[in-house]
């Protein structure tokens, strides 16, 4: 609660005040239902999961990259032949649910398709005639933004030391349900690739804070219990001295 208060300081994405703060909160439960049908298989946290994601199909596009991160979950598990693959196998398949019936909604009600949203950017929000090769504009602009991103990091070392502290988190806690969060934190900046405007960075990038506040979490949970560790070890020595 404390690393999300000071939110403020290191993302801008809060001043916002669009369908961003709710597709954030629908990440979150998400992603959380996940982790706890990760860690003891009960449908009641697959159920929660699945309903978070279709809330968040209707708010923001981020819920695509869902069965993306529970599909990683997967492979992860199978190569390191143990863990819970069928619980995120079966999450995979799951979270394609509430697209395709966002898929099927758009299409009722004539709502932009993949194809209109293609255009989008290269056509300035269709200001401009359509783009022939609408994927070619967007690969060349992705690479003109993470050139933009990356030289921009240097000025920015709360961004490192974020990521360094929350790695370790990780690390140092490798468990099973941990993993949907570490998934996510690497496939939205891919979210990022399919609408390459770097105004809209802070805003896309957004629900890659939750993760980055769970692994400075269990950084700090870490930290604390190897201190209390340590000052029960010291006082069990006081005890025994004659």
């Amino acid at each position: 609660l404390l690393l999300t208060a000071a939110n403020p300081l290191i993302a801008r994405w809060l001043i916002f005040l669009t369908t961003d703060g709710l597709g954030i909160a629908f990440w979150f439960l998400a992603l959380a239902f996940f982790a706890r049908y990760a860690d003891d298989g009960r449908p009641r946290w697959l159920a929660g999961a699945t309903a978070a994601a279709l809330l968040l199909a209707f708010t923001r596009p981020s819920a695509i990259a869902l069965p993306v991160i529970m599909a990683i979950c997967t492979c992860i598990s199978l190569l390191a032949r143990r863990g819970p693959w069928r619980r995120f196998a079966l999450a995979a398949a799951l979270t394609t649910v509430p697209i395709v019936i966002f898929a099927i909604y758009a299409a009722v009600l004539h709502l932009p398709s993949f194809l209109d949203q293609l255009q989008d950017v290269p056509t300035l929000h269709f200001s401009k005639p359509d783009v022939a090769d609408p994927i070619g504009f967007l690969l060349a602009r992705d690479m003109s933004v993470a050139r933009s991103l990356v030289r921009s990091l240097p000025a920015q070392p709360q961004i490192w030391l974020g990521l360094l502290g929350a790695g370790i988190g990780f690390l140092l806690t490798r468990r099973w349900w941990t993993a949907p969060f570490l998934a996510a934190a690497v496939t939205v900046p891919f979210l990022l690739a399919v609408h390459p405007v770097l105004t809209e960075a802070d805003r896309t990038l957004s629900p890659t804070w939750i993760s980055l506040n769970l692994g400075l979490s269990l950084l700090a949970t870490a930290g604390v219990a190897r201190l209390a560790s340590m000052t029960k070890a010291g006082q069990a020595a006081r005890i025994r001295r004659p």
